[in-house]
């Protein structure tokens, strides 16, 4: 996302409903249907018909305090608790965690899918840099080889009967002449 843009949590993916004091097993985040944020009434997360949960505003990747917002919009306000919620959620913003809300989507959900386009990101950035590295290394194979090429040219052409000291390193001098007989 662009840094100078503004966003309200009215739109963003990680606006969620949160229960602190929920001890079974996870999910303890939930998602803030469309109703809910438009209209900023939170409306009870019936787990089971002898357990519900009364849940509050939070974000997910934890970018502003929701909560605290909303409780000094009430104390400053004397407003009803929705009538905070509304107002904190559509409070324009400057968030570099903002996401775009998929309706149907948990908080949970969208952070995967953050997640998963920055590791898509990154795996393109990396797969550019080993294409770099492989075409400079090639180059610089290609290279060796041209000069080995045109020393295997040039090399004979100057020296007809060879290197004597470097043929003796690899061992390859031809073996001396055979002697001259005496007559």
């Amino acid at each position: 996302m662009d840094e100078e843009e503004y966003q309200t949590c009215l739109t963003c993916g990680f606006l969620a409903k949160l229960d602190a004091h929920y001890e079974g097993p996870p999910p303890y985040v939930y998602e803030f249907s469309d109703k809910e944020r438009q209209t900023g009434n939170i409306r009870k997360v019936y787990l089971s018909k002898d357990n519900d949960i009364y849940a509050f505003p939070h974000c997910h990747v934890n970018a502003f305090p929701l909560s605290s917002e909303i409780s000094e919009y009430r104390k400053e306000n004397s407003s009803w608790e929705h009538q905070a919620i509304r107002q904190v959620v559509v409070k324009k913003r400057m968030c570099r965690s903002w996401h775009p809300y998929t309706p149907g989507f948990s908080p949970q959900q969208h952070l995967e899918q953050v997640r998963m386009e920055q590791l898509e990101i990154d795996r393109r950035r990396f797969e550019n840099e080993m294409n770099q590295s492989n075409r400079n290394f090639q180059i610089f194979l290609t290279v060796v080889v041209l000069i080995f090429a045109i020393a295997e040219i040039f090399i004979p052409a100057a020296f007809p009967n060879g290197w004597p000291w470097l043929q003796g390193i690899f061992g390859s001098l031809p073996p001396p002449p055979p002697p001259m007989p005496e007559f």
